[in-house]
């Protein structure tokens, strides 16, 4: 997070403080993410490709900063759950909120909400994936959240 003494944010209203403050006391986060990029790795080389990211929404309810948990719902291929819900601990830190999660296929899920928000007043936010195994393929995608309500699609 830039210094404290940063006044407008990239709305150019509300201060960095001010946003972040409004993510750490939300109990609900809706998130939509765009294209990516991957990577895998096979014997010693390493294959970038673009990933057309079509989870679909993603939200972080029931957070609880104190407690450290947090729930992702999503579609299956989002939360890598196939009830589409996935547990996972949330982290508060001056650059926002953390969240992360090993899924039911053994993969890493960490995703950042950020304090500062672009000019639409939504948190940036990327998440990546790790996946279990060097050639299984890794990926990171950005995208945007809200947290009065949801995005209009």
């Amino acid at each position: 997070m830039p210094s404290d003494d940063r006044e407008e944010s990239a709305t150019g209203g509300a201060t960095d403080k001010d946003s972040l403050a409004n993510l750490l006391n939300s109990m609900k986060i809706w998130c939509r993410f765009a294209p990516g990029n991957g990577a895998w790795l096979r014997e010693d080389k390493i294959s970038m490709y673009e990933l057309a990211y079509q989870g679909g929404p993603i939200s972080y309810d029931s957070i609880d900063i104190d407690s450290g948990t947090a729930r992702m719902t999503g579609s299956e291929g989002a939360t890598g759950s196939p009830e589409g819900a996935l547990d996972v601990r949330a982290t508060a830190t001056r650059a926002g909120l953390h969240f992360s999660a090993l899924n039911s296929r053994g993969e890493l899920l960490v995703t950042t909400v950020f304090g500062a928000v672009d000019k639409h007043g939504r948190h940036l936010a990327v998440m990546t994936t790790h996946g279990t195994r060097a050639w299984d393929g890794s990926f990171q995608i950005y995208g945007a959240c809200d947290t009065g309500s949801p995005m209009p699609d």
